[in-house]
């Protein structure tokens, strides 16, 4: 049986909670503490990873302990952001022990293709553990308070850079990567304040886009949405001379050029969606220039094939 799937993606560190950065703090030093076990630092021993899960079915390791860290957080800690992004398996657990009624090392002994009763109604247990691992989460912990907060999968859609600062009710302007649900966000648009209902997160492997105003520069990728006289656009679509409408005035584009990424060190993007009903609602100041959040991106997606 395949047994490789449910490895997260970490980086190779001595330490992996400082990663060397000027302060070398630990920001939320109780998140993210199963990355120094024995579990986390062995992978290949899949054994080990299903007494990990037996401990989340069964309550004995809370879903705090349990979460892993994942490579985006030493990118973060490196460019002085405080905050950590962990991988969450409590729900992975729960969902293959109550499928099985049994410990999840004891269901995957059990339930291999063949050895389980037939009309029993249980799947071999590769069907079932693939969709068990549908349900691994990210979360996010934020200093000072260092709440657990979900962060949801990037599915390829149209997104931020993670130093790309986004305005705040209070005026303050904070990395899109520490935003987290529940913060209120400034909208330039309707002069309001909304509540942020989703994070997303993820990886980065085709050219984004810089987009330049005469005062403002903004990086995102080509599915990215923003307003312009002429209505919603893609970043890919902008050209030279297109009039944006940035909140109430409106600002040209002098530039709109291709930027390729790292391919050995993906950059992490961002996004989030405001909790507004009307279209107006879903925009936001990001770099102090007027941009659509995922809501919007997910509108223009049903008009364009793809998504990037």
């Amino acid at each position: 049986m395949k047994k490789t799937s449910w490895q997260p993606t970490r980086p190779t560190l001595t330490n992996p909670l400082d990663p060397g950065n000027n302060s070398g703090q630990d920001w939320c030093p109780n998140a993210c503490t199963s990355y120094d076990t024995q579990i986390s630092s062995s992978p290949a021993l899949h054994s080990d990873f299903y007494q990990y899960l037996n401990g989340l079915a069964s309550g004995a390791i809370t879903p705090v302990q349990g979460d892993l860290l994942d490579a985006a957080t030493p990118v973060l800690r490196a460019n002085g952001y405080r905050r950590k992004i962990c991988h969450g398996y409590d729900d992975v657990a729960k969902t293959i022990a109550n499928y099985y009624n049994t410990q999840p090392s004891v269901a995957e002994v059990q339930f291999q293709p063949g050895s389980h009763p037939a009309g029993d109604g249980k799947l071999d247990y590769q069907a079932e553990w693939d969709n068990a691992m549908s349900f691994e989460s990210r979360v996010a912990c934020s200093y000072p308070g260092c709440e657990r907060k979900p962060v949801f999968n990037r599915m390829a859609c149209g997104c931020f850079a993670d130093d790309t600062t986004i305005q705040l009710a209070s005026g303050q302007l904070m990395p899109i990567s520490e935003i987290k649900g529940g913060d209120l966000v400034w909208n330039p648009k309707t002069l309001r304040a909304y509540h942020v209902t989703e994070v997303t997160a993820g990886p980065e492997l085709i050219p984004m886009i810089e987009i330049k105003t005469a005062e403002k520069r903004v990086l995102v990728t080509v599915e990215h949405p923003l307003l312009t006289k002429q209505g919603l656009k893609t970043a890919e679509d902008l050209e030279k001379g297109d009039i944006l409408m940035d909140g109430q005035k409106t600002a040209t584009v002098i530039s709109v050029d291709k930027k390729a990424p790292d391919l050995t060190n993906p950059p992490i993007v961002w996004n989030l969606v405001l909790d507004g009903p009307n279209l107006e609602d879903h925009y936001v100041n990001a770099n102090e220039l007027m941009a659509g959040d995922l809501y919007l991106q997910r509108l223009l997606k049903e008009k364009k094939q793809g998504c990037g």
